[in-house]
């Protein structure tokens, strides 16, 4: 509805702006940084999310920074999935039901499945949404015309940093995510974690 999305954007746009502020502000003693004085916040070489003052608050800060460093490093790359032959049991049941004379919702597709979007060039990058919050729960992944779907099992290369990915965005209360992904010619799915523009502006 109107109401959800206009909270959604103030949402997202409130978090945009601690993001911002979290840019300019050292980790470990909270001091706001003011860039434009021609310095630079030193920034973590692992997972690029982190910012210290100087050299003193980095080491300072590093045992408690040690385990999210980890799970940050995870999110800031790229995260390459399996290969169509490990999607074969995940095409998903509901499309499998449809092929056997079973009845779907309006939004499954029965040419649904692990595949670039109808449209989508190899190696060209669509904008994907993923739902899902339980550790042993499948992800529902699908774009727009709903010809790339499939679900990304818990055991499955990916599951854990896209998982993570969607428990952080809080303009969906960690239920669902928006990123970006791509196919390459051999069939092998890329999703792109941080890449997906003002989420909150996507309404399907």
């Amino acid at each position: 509805s109107k109401l959800v999305m206009e909270a959604a954007t103030k949402k997202g746009r409130e978090t945009r702006k601690a993001r911002k502020q979290e840019e300019l502000t050292c980790a470990n003693c909270n001091d706001c940084f003011d860039e434009s004085n021609g310095g630079k916040l030193l920034v973590c070489s692992r997972c690029k999310a982190v910012r210290y003052c100087g050299r003193d608050c980095q080491v300072q800060h590093w045992k408690e920074h040690k385990k999210e460093c980890v799970d940050l490093s995870s999110l800031s790359g790229n995260v390459t999935l399996g290969s169509p032959s490990e999607f074969d049991d995940g095409l998903c049941s509901m499309t499998k039901s449809l092929r056997a004379g079973g009845s779907l919702g309006r939004n499954f597709r029965e040419d649904a499945g692990y595949k670039k979007p109808r449209g989508t060039k190899f190696n060209e990058k669509f904008v994907i949404k993923c739902q899902g919050n339980a550790d042993t729960s499948p992800i529902l992944i699908y774009d727009q015309t709903r010809t790339c779907q499939f679900y990304l099992k818990p055991e499955k290369k990916g599951f854990k940093e896209i998982l993570q990915t969607i428990r952080n965005e809080p303009a969906w209360q960690g239920r669902k995510s928006f990123m970006k992904a791509s196919f390459d010619k051999s069939g092998v799915c890329t999703v792109y974690p941080e890449k997906a523009g003002v989420k909150s502006h996507y309404t399907w």
